[in-house]
């Protein structure tokens, strides 16, 4: 007898019905682009969250000839700002880790920071207004403590987020926003301050232009707020408590971690931007703008080479014999 019972290649038969959106399996069978956007905008945020502090972090830099004549203040003085900024650090970026590890975690820890960014700014703009160098000092000690500890949330968002293969071309990419903050800086706030100095000179006018200065760090603010939100809705892997961060997990750290960690202090440009604008004046006989768009020159190299570099790191996998 012949077999009248439907086949499954019978085209009078229905095929199945697609899963649902709201299904697992359609989520693992399709290509989402809610998710490519999702990654977008983290990508994006995550850049955001720093371009305060690196916008900021050199506005004593690009108007150093301006603070050592408003402000009176000589060249060790204005040393102290860039000191202030960078002794808290010694110790706090060390225990910063531990806090996010163990306590504040990544989404907590940034909003917190930027918050901290702000209030460090503002109290630093307060003080070159009313000519203080004891409250500049404690506003750049507090900036600095948000700044860097920001700089270590930044890079857990972007562990948790682009893992694998591409890690470092983002890492390049954000470095890149982040020297564009620092180059925009150097070529926007001598303009802003030159515009302030012809209703209001002396230090009411280096403050004010550090006031507004303070508007793109409460972006930064407004970015950590909304990527924490981002990440909440989403939970990408998070470490559970087990496996967090631990003192005895020091001991595993690969030597050349320990080497990198010592050749990192020793590549660095702050210290010659940071007393670079008056040297470039006196030294050349440049101009007060293109002086300090000179000033920014490492920074577009590393802007520039920072993505570069992280495409070869990420093809050869070999971070130690690149750096």
């Amino acid at each position: 007898m012949l077999d009248d019972s439907p086949s499954e290649h019978d085209p009078l038969i229905a095929p199945p019905p697609l899963p649902s959106p709201d299904t697992v399996e359609y989520r693992q069978h399709s290509f989402h682009w809610t998710e490519f956007r999702i990654r977008l905008l983290v990508f994006f945020m995550v850049c955001c969250i720093t371009v305060g502090n690196y916008f900021c972090y050199d506005n004593p830099a690009a108007l150093q000839d301006r603070f050592r004549a408003d402000l009176r203040l000589s060249t060790v003085q204005f040393s102290l700002l860039y000191s202030c900024y960078s002794w808290p650090n010694i110790v706090f970026c060390f225990l910063c880790g531990l806090l996010v590890d163990r306590l504040l975690g990544v989404r907590f820890g940034g909003v917190l920071f930027t918050l901290v960014v702000v209030m460090g700014q503002m109290a630093f703009a307060m003080g070159a207004w009313i000519n203080s160098l004891t409250m500049m000092c404690v506003g750049r000690a507090l900036f600095g403590i948000g700044s860097e500890s920001l700089i270590i949330i930044q890079n857990a968002y972007i562990a948790r987020w682009f893992r694998g293969r591409g890690f470092h071309v983002v890492s390049g990419l954000v470095s890149t926003v982040s020297c564009l903050a620092s180059t925009l800086n150097m070529t926007l706030i001598r303009r802003i301050y030159n515009t302030v100095d012809r209703y209001q000179p002396g230090p009411a006018a280096i403050g004010i232009t550090l006031l507004l200065s303070v508007t793109v760090c409460f972006l930064s603010f407004l970015a950590a707020l909304l990527l924490a939100y981002i990440d909440l809705r989403n939970q990408p892997n998070v470490l559970s408590p087990a496996q967090s961060v631990q003192l005895r997990d020091l001991k595993q750290l690969h030597p050349s971690v320990w080497l990198a960690s010592l050749i990192s202090p020793l590549v660095t440009s702050g210290p010659f931007v940071a007393l670079g604008l008056v040297f470039l004046m006196s030294k050349y006989d440049l101009h007060g703008d293109r002086a300090s768009t000179t000033n920014s020159i490492p920074y577009i190299v590393v802007g520039i080479g920072s993505p570069l570099f992280g495409l070869i790191i990420d093809y050869s996998g070999r971070n130690i014999t690149v750096t």
